[in-house]
């Protein structure tokens, strides 16, 4: 979202096709726009946004047996969408799975299949991962670079991408036995230059860098496998370092899943939290630290609680808004009011 659009995505619309919805902003009145439905099977459109002034880039992950693709739309002008892949796509790497644009270039994470992937079937074949830079050349987005971890073993560098000036991130959260890291490189003269790690206190697997997001000289890092934040900032040589956590409630939230920042505001998805219904955690940075200012819950309601006396079936067929046919309902109290 910026201050003239917010794009929505749904990446398992369509039966795994996915789609994008976008509204036009004026303050704090949304009217939809279009509704963007995928049409490449299992693509996932939508698994990623990114918003860069009137350009709105798509990740379309699962396109093209999971090499991926990006759909780049400028909302403003209307038109077809141009498609950008890599010079060289990469069945199963997941490009357009984390992207991040400023100043009409962009960043796209191509981290491969991550823990999501683990099930009954086949393990899946991690990758090391990568991001690609575009940036604009005659008018036209055109690779210029691609961004890899100096080692070659499987650690899904792209899971998220930060891309702020002269600088770019991105989260590997398998590497170190999914410990998690934050690559860091630095633009130069000879294009990106690998300017080291950033690596948490914290010990075990944590799954750093799953989520990031850039606020003013912080970054922000997710580990939600074990509910924590960290904060990286820089110190007086100029470097960042770790300098908080901020955790999340006790237990399986995975807290910091999912990060947004702004300003001096940020946004820390939990989605594990509230017996799963999922709590958004709003941040305020301070002179020093970061606090927890409140909490986001999702307020749509299902249906009303049913206590007290029996409910008689009305003339429609239903008891509360339940068909009398299919239940012999006693009582009904939904989880948010648990």
């Amino acid at each position: 979202m910026n201050d003239t659009w917010l794009a929505v995505g749904a990446p398992g619309a369509a039966d795994g096709a996915g789609g994008v919805v976008v509204y036009t902003r004026r303050g704090d009145v949304f009217t939809l726009l279009a509704s963007l439905e995928g049409d490449a099977p299992a693509g996932a459109m939508g698994a990623a946004l990114a918003l860069d002034g009137n350009l709105l880039y798509v990740g379309v992950p699962g396109d093209g047996d999971g090499a991926g693709s990006v759909q780049v739309l400028d909302l403003a002008a209307g038109g077809a969408a141009v498609v950008l892949r890599p010079a060289d796509p990469i069945p199963g790497e997941r490009f357009g799975a984390a992207l991040s644009g400023s100043g009409g270039e962009l960043l796209v994470g191509a981290p491969g299949p991550g823990p999501d992937a683990l099930g009954f079937g086949a393990p899946p074949q991690f990758l090391p991962g990568r991001a690609v830079h575009f940036a604009p050349r005659d008018g036209l987005l055109t690779q210029a670079s691609v961004l890899a971890p100096e080692e070659d073993t499987p650690a899904a560098m792209g899971w998220s991408v930060v891309l702020e000036g002269d600088h770019a991130f991105a989260g590997a959260p398998l590497a170190g036995n999914a410990a998690g890291q934050v690559h860091h490189f630095t633009r130069t003269d000879d294009g990106w230059t690998p300017s080291g790690t950033l690596a948490s206190e914290v010990q075990g697997q944590a799954g750093l860098g799953m989520a990031l997001a850039w606020s003013g000289e912080d970054l922000l890092a997710g580990a939600p496998l074990q509910g924590f934040i960290a904060v990286f900032a820089p110190g007086e040589d100029g470097v960042l370092a770790e300098s908080q956590q901020i955790r999340g409630e006790a237990g399986q939230t995975f807290f910091g899943g999912a990060l947004a920042a702004r300003g001096d505001r940020a946004v820390a998805g939990a989605p594990g939290e509230a017996l799963f219904s999922g709590v958004g955690h709003v941040l305020i940075r301070g002179v020093e630290t970061w606090a927890t200012l409140t909490t986001v819950v999702d307020e749509a309601r299902g249906p009303a609680a049913i206590t007290g006396e029996a409910v008689e079936c009305a003339p429609d067929g239903t008891a509360a808004a339940f068909p009398c046919s299919d239940v012999d309902l006693v009582a009904f109290l939904p989880v948010g009011e648990l």
